[in-house]
């Protein structure tokens, strides 16, 4: 397992600093040789990538957030025929806990979600259904569509750990397998733990996605 390296300081209210954060995002390395970083990632704050089609979600995203930095780490990475996208977000616990709540009734409101394309085509548009996935807090949604005739799947996860409020995206064409998915997974929260510690709370089992289950 790979090391985390030297942490920077946290911020003195024990919030990780988004320095810290930028070090608990899985990396290439972390999950495998197939794996690489997106190299036509756009900039954080670029709205014209943001997924349309869920109101609440919409809602959300143009609520400013005082205080907060801007933007939060986040990454991209890209396999054959798969894209993953990690972010991460910390407060103090309970305003994560408060911030997750208002997450999950948002999420679980939601019925499409439509991404737009990067080379100018038409928008892949996904419906959505509850799936368990992740620890005993979190909120994830399995995401079906098709993409010029190839099937397309994946998994939206919202999970709060102490401090980090840990967002995921997996999307994948043409394999409906959801084991690459949860290992994935699996090490974005493990390295949350290394590298974040005590602030991202005690280590909870995780899910395997389980389509269909009510939330």
């Amino acid at each position: 397992m790979l090391a985390a390296g030297p942490l920077p300081a946290e911020a003195e209210d024990g919030v990780p600093t988004p320095e810290t954060l930028s070090q608990a995002l899985l990396e290439p390395t972390d999950v495998g040789p197939e794996v690489a970083e997106d190299p036509e990632s756009p900039p954080a704050d670029d709205e014209a990538t943001d997924p349309t089609g869920c109101p609440a979600l919409d809602s959300l995203r143009d609520t400013p957030s005082p205080g907060e930095p801007d933007p939060w780490p986040e990454v991209q990475l890209v396999a054959d025929a798969v894209f993953i996208e990690e972010k991460l977000v910390a407060g103090p616990p309970e305003t994560v806990a408060a911030n997750h709540a208002v997450l999950r009734e948002a999420l679980t409101s939601c019925t499409t979600l439509s991404f737009p394309s990067n080379v100018g085509g038409p928008p892949l548009t996904l419906n959505l259904s509850p799936v368990t996935f992740g620890g005993p807090d979190s909120v994830a949604v399995r995401m079906d569509g098709a993409y010029e005739d190839v099937p397309v799947n994946g998994y939206i996860v919202l999970e709060p750990l102490g401090a980090v409020e840990l967002v995921y995206m997996f999307v994948q064409a043409g394999d409906d397998s959801p084991e690459f998915a949860s290992e994935v997974y699996a090490l974005a929260v493990d390295k949350v733990h290394r590298v974040v510690g005590p602030a991202a709370g005690p280590p909870k089992p995780l899910a395997t996605p389980i389509p269909g289950t009510v939330l």
